[in-house]
């Protein structure tokens, strides 16, 4: 797939358009080994997020209510005209703010102290101050924002996969920590492999001692980051020899076969035909782990074998 027809299917995708014939499966395996389409994936979302516009809800129909209303306003009107002795001035009915109403339906004490806590609230929920930091290279500010304790999960996570898309050195003493929090090991591994060869010994090590198959298939996908992204052949013999190894979970050998394709090598050819070949005497086309593993080997068996290409 070519880097034109990649980036203008990632921002029909974006705007929630088909991508006109396009197979997406193939365009994010494309944005998986291209740095510049990866890179064009990521500043379109930022962007995007900047621009984000919400639908409001319909606004009420008020004309009947202004048109009886005025009706009612100029008949007391002829009436008063007749008999001025029987016209009553009403006093204007007060009108609370929507901020104290909203106070008096959550038993708060001070309206003002209220909405600075909901505004605080509702802005910690939005994700745009964190992708500006990362946009402005500010890793010093993510790292603080991982270390808080008041910053959720969901947002912890985020500010994990930027700091590995910021390739920032000095994250990685703080990823590494997170590799202990089974809550952000996953996504703590994936981002070390966007850091480079000094990662690839603990992804390693991970890939193959942890017990964890969701955490192994993790650090296998951040082996391929570092193939895809720094071109080190290091990883491809620990790799396959995990790839070929008996009794690794599904998932696993499935980033395993990813991470290969990401930096072809001539070595991963015949491993890959092997597991190819394992996977049409089972052939079970019902099992979904089935079929991206298959996808998977297919695909990174044609990366690597270059005389299947051009023959």
């Amino acid at each position: 797939m070519r880097c034109d027809d990649a980036r203008a299917a990632i921002s029909l995708r974006l705007d929630g358009e088909p991508p006109g014939g396009v197979d997406l499966r193939d365009v994010d395996q494309h944005v998986g080994t291209c740095v510049e389409c990866s890179g064009f994936e990521r500043h379109a979302e930022r962007l995007r997020a900047t621009l984000r516009f919400e639908a409001v809800d319909a606004a009420p129909d008020v004309a009947p209510a202004v048109l009886a209303h005025l009706t009612s306003a100029t008949t007391s009107g002829r009436h008063a005209a007749r008999s001025p002795r029987s016209r009553r001035v009403s006093p204007p009915r007060p009108r609370r703010p929507l901020v104290v109403a909203a106070a008096l339906a959550a038993n708060a004490p001070d309206p003002g102290a209220y909405a600075m806590a909901k505004l605080k609230e509702r802005l910690g929920q939005y994700d745009f101050p964190v992708l500006l930091a990362a946009e402005w290279g500010h890793a010093d500010r993510l790292l603080k924002l991982l270390d808080d304790p008041r910053t959720s999960q969901l947002r912890k996570l985020k500010v994990i996969s930027l700091l590995g898309d910021m390739q920032s050195d000095e994250a990685a003493p703080r990823l590494k920590e997170a590799l202990k929090d089974k809550n952000l090991a996953q996504q703590a591994a994936v981002a070390l492999g966007n850091l480079g060869k000094d990662s690839i010994p603990m992804l390693i090590d991970i890939m193959k001692t942890s017990k964890d198959p969701e955490l192994q298939a993790a650090a296998a996908k951040g082996l391929g980051q570092v193939g895809a992204l720094h071109g080190d052949p290091q990883i491809v013999p620990p790799l396959l020899e995990m790839l070929e190894k008996p009794g690794v979970d599904r998932a696993v050998l499935t980033e395993v076969a990813w991470a290969l394709g990401k930096l072809p090598d001539k070595r991963s050819v015949k491993p890959l035909e092997r597991t190819q070949a394992k996977l049409l005497k089972v052939r079970d086309l019902d099992d979904p782990s089935w079929k991206k593993l298959f996808e998977a080997v297919e695909w990174s068996r044609k990366q690597c074998d270059t005389e299947d290409q051009f023959s």
